[in-house]
């Protein structure tokens, strides 16, 4: 098992954003990628920039700190990563940015604001690809869910799914699970006697292709 600390922002739309800064033709690119945090397709986004010479100063922009980044016409998936997207930025002293989440659209014509960090810390027991015992769990509670990756938690009145998605309600905003089946199903006492039944032949396995 692998101990991954989380660091989960509830109130943002983005997580996991990225940027990386590079120099074509003496202008500064800014490479930005992120992943959904929501259960609905995003359409466009937009962020707030600082950017920094090498000397570290900011760079200010029409004496501004700040500046805006957005991206539209995009189409990024319910939890899933965007492709990396190249901006041109307002000035070629920029060698390093830091950006946050500003508002985001989404393609049932929704659109949210970001009020701001609301952190919440955790920890999580995540399966290891590279242990085979791990393996053997993950393949041995497959008839429940493909998408197990971790063993679920409580977090107050919250939880985290066996697929790593936090929850507010029953049921799992990404692999839409049953909270309570989840907690009953991927558990290390059930998976020990899941991979024993299978090893007696008692279990049936053609229930893999029924999930």
């Amino acid at each position: 098992m692998i101990i991954k600390h989380i660091l989960y922002d509830k109130n943002a739309s983005a997580s996991e954003i990225k940027a990386n800064i590079n120099t074509v033709n003496f202008s500064a690119y800014a490479d930005i990628s992120f992943k959904n945090n929501t259960d609905k397709n995003i359409v466009a986004i937009k962020f707030k920039a600082r950017g920094y010479n090498l000397f570290g100063e900011t760079v200010f922009v029409n004496d501004s700190a700040i500046f805006d980044i957005a991206f539209n016409d995009l189409s990024v998936d319910a939890f899933a990563y965007s492709a990396s997207m190249q901006t041109l930025l307002p000035d070629n002293n920029i060698v390093k940015i830091e950006i946050s989440e500003h508002e985001t659209c989404f393609s049932d014509g929704s659109s949210a604001l970001y009020d701001g960090k609301n952190i919440v810390e955790y920890e999580l027991l995540a399966f290891d690809a590279n242990n085979q015992s791990d393996v053997d769990i993950v393949y041995a509670l497959s008839y429940f869910s493909n998408q197990i990756k971790n063993f679920p938690i409580e977090i107050g009145e919250d939880w985290v799914c066996c697929c790593e998605t936090y929850n507010s309600d029953l049921i799992c905003r990404n692999c839409k699970k049953d909270k309570i089946q989840v907690f009953k199903t991927v558990n290390f006492s059930n998976a020990c006697k899941t991979i024993d039944k299978m090893k007696k032949g008692d279990f049936d396995i053609n229930i893999f292709e029924r999930r």
